[in-house]
Order: C-alpha cells, then structure tokens, then sequence
C-alpha cells in the first residue's frame, strides 16, 4: 500500500494545485518512482490511498501503463483517515495471505523490498519498521534484540512505554517504509483517523513489533529543502527501475 493521500502542507504553494504524489523528481512523479521499485521488486498488487487532489491522482493512474501491476484506489476524499485509518479502510483491497509493504509516497530510500520481506518473514513478528540511526523530534525505542519498546518526543517530552523498559535503550527513527502481517489491517484497535505508529505502539505489548536496522540512505521530500537533494538518488539508484 502506498500512502499517497497526505495535503502536503509543509510543500506549499506547491501542493495548493499539485496533490504531494505528484510532484516530480528528476522528470518523475513521487508516485511513479514508488510504483516503478515495486514493480522491479516483483511487487503486483498495489492499493494507493487518495485524498488532497484525489482527482488528479486517479487520472495519473488511469493515463499512465504500470505493466504488471494491479493497482487499486482506497478513496478517502470525503476524510483523511492519516495512515494507520487509511490502512484499516483499505482492509478489504489489501485481503490475502502474503505480507504488506506500507510506503509513504514522499520517502526515497534505497531499502531493498526484498531484504525487507526476508528479514520480516524469518523474524516471526507483526510488523517490522524500517527504521534509521538519525536525528529526528520524535524517535522509536527498541531493546537490545530490537523489539518496539516505545516512542519519545524530545520536544514535548511526550513519551509511550511499552512492557518492561530496556537498560540501554536503541533510539531510532522511523523511515516511512514497514511490512505488517496479512491481518493486521483487519485487527488494528482504533477507529477513525489515527496514525500507523500509534496503532502499532498500542498493539506491541502483545504482537511484538521489530526493527529493520539495515542501513540505508533514505530522504522525506515532503520537505522543500529535500527536492534538490532527491535528484541525485533519482540519477543513481534509481535509475534500474525507470
């Protein structure tokens, strides 16, 4: 599932006439570059969330070939349900027995599908979080066998624990991209619109929830100052997929 249904807001003025998937890259849409590495890794059905601009989303879909892939919409234009209300909407297209790959649109990252889904199938756990060794306001902490202890916000001071705290804690930051279990959007416990991070903070205590800590270079072009950055990840790695 690709979670394409964000407004964006810290992009504007872009983002009052172009919906964030939309934005190119490198001549490159956010949401075609998303496709494009699903497709190369083998990925065939794919549901992409809509809301901001949902009209133009659609049409870009429907205008453009994706060969190979099978690609539904999840429409949230009445209400932004935010990630995790977005999946759990999404429940019924997302039916089967194979893992989800959850990707924000607006993540470029060179994290390999494929190493992602090995490490999630071999570990045994819920869901697993790709995650990053990087400054960030709001980070996940894991034990020392990376399972999800919590969440701080350094800002606010805010903070989530969960079961018994680790001695020497993993501070690490989530990098938009994780793979859940075929069920979980059918059990996830809140309704309405929530977030995915919460939703499986709530449900860790009893469906332990892991990282993946491979490293990896990873940029979030929902930030203006990201856009040029991009670019050259898009003339290197991935180039393969275009």
């Amino acid at each position: 599932m690709i979670f394409a249904a964000g407004c964006g807001t810290r992009l504007k003025p872009i983002t009052d006439t172009t919906p964030k998937a939309l934005i190119e890259i490198g001549g490159h849409s956010l949401l075609e570059l998303v496709l494009r590495k699903m497709a190369y890794s083998g990925i065939r059905d794919i549901v992409v969330n809509v809301h901001h601009h949902s009209q133009q989303i659609i049409r870009f879909l429907l205008q453009n070939r994706f060969p190979g892939l099978n690609i539904s919409i999840s429409d949230e234009s009445g209400k932004l349900l935010d990630t995790g209300g977005g999946l759990k909407k999404a429940a019924s297209l997302l039916a089967g027995e194979e893992p989800i790959l959850l990707h924000n649109v607006d993540v470029i990252s060179n994290i390999s599908f494929s190493e992602l889904e090995t490490a999630f199938r071999q570990s045994g756990v819920m869901a697993m979080m790709a995650v990053k060794d990087r400054p960030s306001t709001r980070q996940l902490v894991f034990d020392d066998d990376l399972i999800l202890k919590g969440w701080i916000n350094h800002q606010s001071g805010e903070s989530i624990s969960i079961g018994v705290q680790p001695e020497h804690p993993h501070l690490l930051s989530f990098s938009g991209i994780s793979i859940v279990s075929p069920d979980l959007p059918h059990t996830l416990p809140m309704k309405g619109v929530f977030g995915l991070v919460p939703a499986l903070l709530k449900l860790a205590d009893k469906n332990p929830v892991k990282a993946f800590t491979k490293d990896h270079r990873w940029i979030d072009v929902g930030k203006p100052e990201s856009l040029g950055q991009a670019v050259s990840h898009i003339n290197t790695y991935y180039k393969k997929f275009l």
